[in-house]
């Protein structure tokens, strides 16, 4: 963390082990973007440089080695300037540092990427992952993934495409949506290979300059398809469902994730704060 010297990364101040393990980190006079949702306070082209910040924030991050694995809209805050700084890199690893199973999956839900749910080695476009789908549910006011399970969520992230926020939001520019969309695809080598190339992005975007040099055509046609109808499943229907498909998709955690179940929501918040909240407790 010493390495990130960065306007855009909040600042640790002091390090120490005595009387327990703490770190203190400057006085941040503001609030997290997570108070952005659904306010309308920002145009797109504001929210844009914020988000050309945060990128440039994670490529120094990631050529320094460090991976944050848990972008969300709750770790990034706003000064009164509207500056933004990340922070919490409390479950950030540095790349090619090994990591147990039972970490590995760590993180928040809704902004995970699909490798990360699976349990890979993640590298920096996980992050870039996560800082799509923040800045997705900035723009269209709700996650892109929800549902009434930790299971639910997690199928979704890994079988599902989001809705289109032009679809959700008819006056978010089809530029910036397609940047969120790049930012969030399945696959990691389908994302933009680095911050700094998504930084760029939406720095042309506010100066009204073409971007799509790292586009593919498969993101402009899925936003003109209309929504596949889904099946309608009851509640336990759709536990059971999500669960199997899950299973289906993940191959590391296939022994690991049912153990959950047995775990009290006081417990799993110890070992990840974040899912404790979204699973209920047996």
């Amino acid at each position: 963390m010493a390495k990130l010297n960065h306007e855009n990364i909040i600042k640790i101040l002091e390090i120490g082990e005595e009387p327990l393990n703490y770190f203190t980190m400057e006085y941040i006079d503001g609030y997290t973007i997570k108070h952005l949702i659904g306010q309308n306070t920002l145009d797109c082209k504001n929210i844009a440089l914020i988000f050309q910040k945060c990128a440039e924030a994670l490529h120094l991050a990631h050529e320094n080695g460090i991976i944050h694995r848990d972008i969300k809209p709750a770790n990034i805050m706003l000064d009164t300037k509207n500056q933004p700084k990340i922070m919490d890199f409390g479950l950030a690893k540095q790349v090619n540092m090994q990591i147990s199973v039972n970490e590995s999956i760590l993180g928040t839900p809704a902004y995970m990427s699909p490798e990360q749910i699976e349990g890979k080695n993640i590298d920096r476009r996980s992050d870039i992952y996560s800082l799509g789908a923040t800045l997705y549910e900035i723009l269209v006011g709700k996650p892109a993934f929800q549902g009434e399970s930790y299971w639910s969520v997690l199928s979704q992230i890994m079988t599902q495409q989001p809705v289109p926020p032009c679809k959700i939001r008819q006056s978010i520019p089809k530029q910036l949506e397609l940047i969120c969309l790049k930012a969030m695809e399945k696959k990691a080598e389908d994302r933009y290979q680095t911050a700094e190339n998504m930084a760029k992005e939406f720095h042309k975007f506010q100066e009204n300059q073409y971007i799509g040099q790292f586009f593919t055509s498969t993101i402009t046609e899925r936003t003109k398809k209309p929504e596949p109808q889904q099946k309608i499943f009851s509640p336990e229907e759709r536990l059971d469902a999500d669960k199997k498909q899950l299973y289906a998709k993940l191959s590391i955690h296939k022994n690991q994730i049912p153990k959950l179940e047995n775990v009290s929501k006081k417990e799993l918040g110890k070992r990840s704060k974040a899912i404790y909240s979204q699973v209920a407790s047996p």
